[in-house]
C-alpha cells in the first residue's frame, strides 16, 4: 500500500496500560518507528496526558483497575472539543465480546493482546492514511 510521506512523519502516540512490561514493549515498538512516546499506567494519568500533549492516536487496554479502557474510551468520545476524535487503539487479552464492547464504546481499531501487538505500526501508518485521505477528500470538495 502506497502511503504519501506526509503519513509516516512520526506523530504523539498515547500508550496507556496497567501492565508495565507492555507499555515498554510498546513503546520500543514505537520509538524504533520515530514516534514520540507518552506513556500512562491509569485512567486518570491517561486523561491528562490526552489534554497536555494531544496525541495524535492513543493506544490503550481495555481490562484496567478502578477505571476501564472502555470507561476512558467512552470519556474520551464525550469531550466537546477536537480530543473526542482522537484515534483509539483498544488491546484486549479477553474475549471477542470484550473486543466487541471497545469498538461499541467507540474504539477505531481493536486488537488482541498479546497476538496483535506487533501490528501495532502497521495499524497506526493505516489509521493515518485513512485521516489524511479524509482531510484530502474534505479540502477537494
Amino acid at each position: 500500500m502506497y502511503l504519501p510521506e506526509q503519513q509516516n512523519l512520526p506523530v504523539t502516540v498515547l500508550i496507556v496500560d496497567d501492565d508495565k512490561c507492555t507499555l515498554a514493549l510498546l513503546s520500543i515498538f514505537l520509538e524504533k518507528e520515530g514516534h514520540q512516546i507518552v506513556t500512562a499506567d491509569s485512567v486518570q494519568q491517561a486523561i491528562t496526558a490526552l489534554k497536555q500533549y494531544q496525541p495524535a492516536i492513543v493506544i490503550t487496554d481495555i481490562c484496567m483497575p478502578r477505571i476501564s479502557g472502555l470507561d476512558m474510551i467512552r470519556t474520551i468520545r464525550s469531550f466537546g472539543d477536537f480530543l473526542a476524535a482522537t484515534p483509539i487503539i483498544a488491546l484486549s487479552a479477553g474475549s471477542d465480546d470484550t473486543l466487541m464492547a471497545a469498538e461499541d464504546a467507540g474504539a477505531t481499531v481493536v486488537a488482541r493482546k498479546p497476538d496483535d501487538m506487533r501490528r501495532i505500526p502497521f495499524l497506526i501508518q493505516q489509521i493515518l492514511h485513512t485521516r489524511c485521505t479524509e482531510c484530502e477528500m474534505a479540502t477537494t470538495v
